[in-house]
């Protein structure tokens, strides 16, 4: 065996190294630990109470009988209160108080108040006059999170005390339970992936010598797995599968048709004749249309989308349209996209006399033009013949993410196009066809339009030294060589560049100042959102903004519900053509370092950035997921450019191309009618 087929095959065993070890903790963290969603957590152990009134007979109100008591001690004239100290953070959905014994001492009215200091209290609940009932519980209009809860009296009485025979919290964990037996379990089923770990790489060894695993046997396999899910999803809870469930929304016939439509496609004569008819079909297009090709058809795009603009709101897209309504014409966190926002507001209000949805839901349908042009020059880049060219759009349109093109009520629509168009330019600079300058640019206004699109600014060196250097492999490794004349163009295009994006980011910045008045009071703190809050917490939650831990299942699992929605074609794509090509086949070459860091950043932008709103809606972080729905433009170009460059012209391409488009469009269509309220 060779050296590369040598290489192949390591490659491919710490691939199969890394999927036990994800397999390993996704069977521990699904079986192993009791998450209890939607079940009332047990009560916890270290529950202790002080009071402001006779607080030596407090811990009464939590010891669990009910023939004791805590008392005021005198008639109630408001604000008394009793502190709960839960020992850990908790999701608090209620409680109840017992005075049962004590008749007629129930409080005249209540507040309760959530902390995780003891430091600064938040009103989660008020009732300025309650009902003489014995037992009173009291739900939380919204779930909170904290570790302290303060219960004040608000109200006056003339003859009775307020007494407190017993809490009983309604409370659910914040992190995973484990119980004495899923701590053996653990055990166990960690010498069990262990075991399987060292049969998957004896295995490898002759699969990779023999190539018997390829990209394309893994990438129906996978296509396979996800229409499974997919039907599968309406009976899973809605949490669990929120990135996939979407056809779910259908009725029975529908589902079964999307089941029998790739089915039937699995069969190569009918997968052939598919493919012989659309190439017919596409070049038949190409030829009546010509010169203005891809105008009529990105023109055709934007009237759909407008036709299925969503209906649904996410995130803050309602504080969007309340702010716009209110005047605001630019903020911080995405100066540019709010300002053109305004702009379209203040105009389609003026001589059409919409509203600040319509207004929105007008610039996500223009953004989308920029993105289906970009994404048809994409096409033209990386395909070497027609049918790959139309096969690597198709695949750039029919992916979740395109959903923010779709009328979405949001602010991430141009950011994004930009980065689309930023991938483009960058593309098109290492395949010598542009200048370093344009991509430079591109950066800087998306970046400005949106502050999220920073997290590509560490790409622009790399780009700059892989256009410029020329790359060798050879036996001895990789060699990197510059002439004099690259090196001038390299440091000149910088500079411009450079000078470009500080022009860019200055201009942005002073028209931000002369808009807003709080400039000055501006921190990085204020970027957190409602918490201050700008990552993920390692370990314990610690405000009510932080919904998961970084190392919990509940991340992970909406990490994975995230890629499944924005772009499971681009991700299995990547993941088929990294971990299962074989070795005579690796080329790292520059497009795919420049794509892989935009790729690698995007995702750890993902996975570390804290996405404040997840709290407040059900079910979770799909609140937020078009904050990170711009992971998906590098991911898919990349998957895109390794099928196009390291899958061999073979029928086998061309099948499985055909079950990708399928399967991608059935799922993109699923969850853009979804949001559009239209359902059959």
């Amino acid at each position: 065996m060779d050296r590369d087929v040598r290489d192949g095959a390591r490659v491919l065993r710490l691939g199969a190294a890394f999927v036990v070890g994800i397999a390993a903790y996704l069977v521990v963290a699904a079986f192993s630990c009791e998450v209890r969603d939607g079940r009332e957590a047990p009560r916890p152990s270290g529950i202790t109470a002080s009071a402001n009134r006779r607080p030596d007979i407090a811990r009464l109100a939590v010891d669990g009988n009910i023939n004791t008591r805590w008392d005021t001690g005198k008639i109630q004239t408001g604000g008394e209160w009793l502190l709960l100290d839960l020992g850990e953070p908790h999701q608090i959905m209620g409680l109840t108080l017992d005075t049962s014994p004590s008749v007629s001492d129930h409080p005249m009215g209540i507040k309760i108040e959530i902390s995780f200091d003891k430091k600064e209290f938040r009103t989660a609940f008020r009732q300025d006059s309650t009902l003489p009932k014995p037992i009173q519980h009291f739900a939380l209009p919204a779930p909170e999170q904290g570790r302290y809860i303060r219960i004040t009296q608000t109200g006056k009485s003339t003859n009775w005390w307020w007494s407190v025979h017993e809490v009983t919290l309604d409370l659910r964990p914040l992190t995973p339970l484990l119980t004495g037996k899923a701590r053996w379990l653990n055990l166990l089923l960690l010498l069990f992936c262990t075991a399987m770990g060292v049969a998957l790489f004896l295995l490898t060894r002759l699969l990779t010598r023999r190539e018997i695993i390829t990209p394309v046997r893994v990438l129906v396999t996978l296509c396979w797995i996800f229409l499974g899910l997919m039907l599968a999803a309406p009976h899973l809870p809605e949490e669990i599968a929120w990135g996939y469930f979407w056809i779910g929304n259908f009725s029975p016939w529908v589902r079964v048709v999307a089941f029998a439509l790739l089915l039937a496609l699995s069969l190569p004569r009918l997968n052939r004749t598919v493919r012989r008819i659309f190439s017919a079909a596409v070049e038949s297009l190409a030829h009546l249309t010509k010169r203005y090709g891809i105008l009529l058809l990105c023109t055709c795009l934007f009237f759909i989308s407008w036709w299925l603009a969503s209906k649904t709101i996410y995130g803050d897209g309602g504080e969007t349209m309340s702010l716009l309504k209110a005047g605001q014409r630019i903020n911080w966190r995405e100066p540019l996209d709010r300002y053109f926002t305004a702009r379209m507001y203040h105009f389609t209000h003026t001589l059409f006399g919409w509203g600040p949805r319509a207004a929105i839901a007008m610039v996500s349908c223009l953004a989308g033009i920029v993105y289906w042009m970009t994404a048809a020059a994409l096409a033209r880049l990386l395909g070497t013949s027609r049918e790959d060219r139309t096969v690597i759009f198709l695949l750039l349109i029919s992916m979740g993410a395109v959903q923010i093109f779709f009328g979405n009520i949001e602010n991430y629509s141009l950011l994004g196009a930009g980065s689309m168009l930023y991938l483009y330019l960058g593309l098109r600079y290492l395949e010598r066809g542009t200048g370093l300058v344009w991509a430079c640019l591109a950066l800087a206004v998306t970046s400005c339009i949106h502050l999220a699109a920073v997290w590509l600014l560490p790409t622009l060196p790399l780009l700059a030294i892989s256009g410029a250097f020329r790359f060798s492999h050879d036996e001895t490794g990789y060699s990197f060589m510059i002439s004099r004349v690259r090196l001038r163009r390299l440091l000149l295009e910088s500079g411009i560049g450079m000078l470009g994006v500080l022009l860019v980011f200055g201009g942005t910045f002073l028209l931000a100042i002369h808009h807003l008045d709080s400039w000055r009071n501006l921190s990085i703190a204020w970027f957190g959102g409602g918490d201050g809050r700008l990552w993920v917490p390692l370990f314990h939650p610690s405000t009510r903004f932080e919904s998961f831990t970084m190392f919990s299942w509940e991340h992970l699992r909406a990490l994975m519900n995230e890629l499944l929605l924005i772009c499971p074609i681009g991700l299995f794509l990547v993941v088929a053509y990294l971990l299962f090509s074989p070795g005579r086949v690796r080329r790292c070459d520059r497009q795919i370092l420049f794509l892989g860091s935009c790729t690698l950043l995007y995702l750890a932008y993902m996975s570390l950035f804290n996405p404040d709103m997840a709290v407040f809606a059900h079910p979770g972080i799909l609140n937020e997921w078009d904050l990170f729905s711009v992971a998906a433009f590098p991911l898919v170009l990349l998957g895109t450019y390794l099928w196009a460059r390291w899958e061999p012209d073979s029928w086998q391409k061309r099948y499985v191309s055909v079950l990708l488009v399928v399967l991608g469009a059935i799922h993109a269509s699923a969850w853009i009618l979804s949001n559009a309220k239209m359902t059959f």
